[in-house]
């Protein structure tokens, strides 16, 4: 069997090398070319693998995507079961989530299905592609949003995708706070600390050395969010923590880190050393999206870890499976690896924002 063709990367490291050769450029700028470059980035030029053959794994799986409709549908009874109940997913990657969604619907609430519209907010193209052929089965059900998000009733799910949105990265040394931005020497990056201003929430005398990130994109993002929901739901699961904890003196490497064929990277020369050949992610400071959130119009319903969520969304349910017992056993081991702590039911939070629905929700039961 003939080999797979290796990725090049040079093309994207080399016009990456020419800009950051001329004039020292962010960080943010880096990691939004290293993941979003249409030509070479990660994710732009499709490269994102997910898998236990690919670069990271993810909660997506049907009992996953089963779990989400149960929670998609009590929001639709509880803004009194409109006919054209929107769920957008941005993030949708290759469109296994969205279809385990319309299948499980289809057979576990039929009612809701035929009331649900399934809209991807996706601007890249291949992504696009991928989708419509993972997703043809169902017509008319999906559609597709490239750009600005239209007004819609329903819910917006993102799962994992604000980890990936660019930070800045900023160093405390010798008594100040610097930004560390990227050059070109020596024929590979390196970083330059360079004197900057930064928000008051940080430790006012960390040790020196102390790194960490600061969210650059998170409040533009939930803004246009904001915009285009009237009435429903933002859900949103990722890696975070609250501003608390995710400045706290003791923490003082960050959260940045890369994926690479599962192995974890978090030195930062091994992450500047091949742009587009490796994810980049860091947590997501909940704190400062809620803010952004709440000055926008939304409210915060709840939020808790996956552990406590899948479980106060799956309990009410569990007697629709108790007639099949095979199907039950399958549901529960995957039920079981999602919720459990050492896995990732501790280390996914859900973030639950509302506009003009003020509902309790059974995913935050036990939050």
């Amino acid at each position: 069997m003939p080999q797979a063709k290796k990725a090049d990367f040079r093309p994207l490291r080399e016009r990456m090398a020419e800009q950051a050769r001329e004039a020292p450029q962010t960080f943010a700028w880096f990691m939004q070319h290293a993941l979003f470059d249409p030509a070479e980035g990660y994710y732009g030029a499709g490269r994102a693998r997910v898998g236990r053959e690919g670069d990271f794994l993810t909660s997506v799986r049907p009992a996953f995507s089963r779990l989400l409709l149960w929670q998609f549908a009590e929001m639709w009874e509880h803004l009194g079961r409109p006919t054209d109940f929107t769920i957008v997913e941005q993030g949708a990657h290759e469109g296994d989530f969205a279809g385990g969604i319309l299948q499980a619907a289809e057979t576990d609430r039929p009612d809701f299905f035929s009331s649900m519209i399934y809209l991807i907010h996706e601007p890249n193209a291949r992504w696009r592609e991928r989708q419509r052929r993972t997703l043809h089965f169902w017509g008319e059900k999906v559609r597709w949003c490239e750009q600005q998000l239209p007004e819609f009733v329903g819910v917006h799910f993102s799962n994992e995708l604000l980890d990936c949105m660019p930070v800045r990265l900023v160093r405390f040394e010798r008594g100040e706070w610097k930004e560390l931005h990227v050059v070109w020497r020596a024929e590979r990056f390196e970083l330059l600390a360079l004197p900057c201003e930064v928000p008051r929430h940080l430790p006012a005398c960390p040790v020196d050395g102390y790194t960490t990130e600061l969210p650059l994109h998170t409040g533009d993002w939930v803004r246009g969010v904001a915009a285009a929901l009237q009435c429903g739901f933002v859900l949103i699961a990722d890696y975070g923590r609250d501003r608390q904890s995710y400045y706290s003196p003791e923490r003082t490497a960050g959260t940045l880190r890369g994926f690479s064929g599962h192995r974890r990277i978090t030195a930062l020369e091994q992450i500047l050393a091949e742009p587009g050949s490796i994810d980049i992610t860091a947590d997501v400071e909940f704190t400062s999206l809620v803010e952004a959130a709440v000055a926008a119009g939304l409210h915060l319903l709840g939020q808790t870890d996956q552990h406590h969520f899948l479980i106060g969304v799956g309990q009410p349910e569990f007697a629709r499976l108790e007639a099949h017992a095979a199907q039950m056993q399958t549901f529960l081991r995957s039920y079981q690896a999602l919720i459990h702590p050492g896995i990732m039911g501790s280390a996914f939070q859900f973030l639950c924002l509302q506009k003009n629905a003020p509902f309790a929700l059974r995913g935050f039961a036990y939050a």
